[in-house]
């Protein structure tokens, strides 16, 4: 379904390519790194984090297993892509934020997702609040400029998206 500052689109990757890569990514060979928190304002919000590419270097050897969801999205400057992982909390939240990762360039961030649950991403648009539930195999993609925070799972052990931060140029 597509809006007018966001899309999202369920079932993006066929069947047998997003399980091989949701397969790894919830292997306990996946290599997570603990981050403190999540936004420098959110000093309680830890989370744990995999850089796959950085602003013109790829920082993982497992870049490649990632090739079908973003060849798939035809973009063509990936700028950044994570992993992220929460865990189960009471009552998380990360705080409002943009992923402004250029000041000069229009850029689009997508958020795609790794098992359902029953946390929230939060568009904060200037019509009023959308909230984009965690969906299995779900790829939402908005205006990197738009503000959003993430209301954290409750009912599963934990929480698994990549964020990507693209652009057609």
């Amino acid at each position: 379904m597509s809006f007018m500052s966001y899309k999202i689109e369920d079932n993006y990757l066929p069947e047998e390519e997003y399980q091989k890569m949701k397969e790894f990514i919830e292997s306990m060979n996946f290599p997570w790194n603990w981050a403190p928190h999540q936004l420098e304002k959110d000093k309680d919000t830890f989370h744990f984090t995999h850089v796959f590419y950085d602003w013109g270097r790829p920082y993982s050897e497992h870049l490649y297993r990632l090739d079908p969801l973003l060849l798939k999205m035809k973009f063509n400057v990936l700028i950044t892509c994570k992993a992220n992982l929460n865990p189960l909390t009471i009552n998380g939240w990360s705080g409002k934020h943009t992923d402004n990762v250029t000041d000069s360039l229009t850029h689009k961030t997508s958020i795609f997702y790794f098992g359902t649950n029953n946390g929230v991403t939060i568009l904060h648009l200037p019509d009023g609040d959308v909230e984009v539930n965690s969906v299995d195999n779900r790829l939402l993609t908005f205006d990197g400029s738009t503000v959003h925070s993430v209301r954290h799972q409750t009912d599963t052990d934990r929480r698994i998206v990549l964020n990507i931060n693209h652009m057609r140029i």
